[in-house]
């Protein structure tokens, strides 16, 4: 049995946010021969579920990296692998902090994500994901359980964000990850938390050596993910980054069904 781990966004998806009929049935060939196939995403589960429902995918059949290793749901025993949340105390830091630096931040509920107000950064987030935005002056009081995860944005430029990481960095300390999903988004997570983490994690379940796994991805936040198996695969439009500690580089992008011929090579 293999393990093949990808990302969604500029690896799964075209640049529409759809998976392919050709890809689609790649990956329906790698599943039949035995193999798990295993999405692991910045994004919250439930945006995953309704890319998953597009896309036609078998969800009951599908281990799920969420917010970016925060939280892993296994569909076939309806377990929670993985649950790391941020306690709303650190929330608001991670909120004052952002408004400090000007910054847009959002946290999210198990189906919304919460911004203060609707700006362009979440008119943009609500299109991009496909999950509702909720609206409310205090985002903390919106929140019925912690969050996974909080997001920062910045349409314009990525300087300020990287000036908020750096700032952030201090009071982080051991505790807390920021990374860059793309130059527009910075996330924060628990340290725990994190793509290899999780890849590892789910390895040991399914009794697989993290270096016979594969994994696919494109930006910053799948660093960790390549990392930790033996076939890491960087998407053709990939960042220099992603391409640099990749064992092989796919020969088309995303939107041309680049995972599609290794999907198709494993399943023989």
């Amino acid at each position: 049995m293999k393990l093949f781990f990808t990302d969604l966004d500029g690896t799964l998806l075209n640049r529409d946010g759809i998976v392919t009929k050709e890809t689609l049935e790649a990956i329906h060939a790698f599943t039949a021969a035995g193999n798990k196939f295993i999405i692991s995403s910045g994004r919250s589960l439930s945006s995953i579920e309704g890319v998953v429902a597009r896309a036609g995918l078998p969800l009951e059949k599908l281990t799920v990296i969420s917010y970016n290793g925060s939280y892993v749901y296994d569909y076939p025993s309806r377990k929670a692998l993985i649950e790391y949340r941020i306690p709303m105390a650190d929330v608001q830091h991670f909120i004052d902090e952002c408004d400090a630096h000007g910054q847009y931040c959002h946290a999210y509920t198990d189906t919304t994500f919460v911004a203060r107000k609707e700006t362009k950064e979440s008119l943009f987030y609500a299109d991009s994901v496909r999950i509702p935005a909720q609206y409310s002056k205090q985002i903390t009081a919106a929140l019925t359980k912690e969050p996974f995860k909080l997001l920062a944005i910045n349409l314009e430029e990525k300087g300020p964000l990287e000036q908020l990481q750096k700032d952030l960095q201090v009071w982080i300390k051991d505790r807390y990850a920021t990374l860059f999903s793309c130059d527009q988004l910075l996330e924060f997570i628990d340290i725990r938390s994190g793509k290899g983490n999780a890849v590892r994690t789910v390895c040991e379940i399914y009794g697989i050596d993290p270096q016979d796994a594969y994994a696919a991805g494109d930006a910053g936040n799948d660093l960790s993910m390549l990392q930790a198996v033996g076939h890491s695969i960087a998407m053709a439009n990939a960042t220099d980054e992603i391409k640099a500690i990749a064992s092989m580089i796919t020969a088309k992008d995303h939107d041309h069904d680049g995972l599609s011929p290794i999907l198709r090579e494993l399943s023989a």
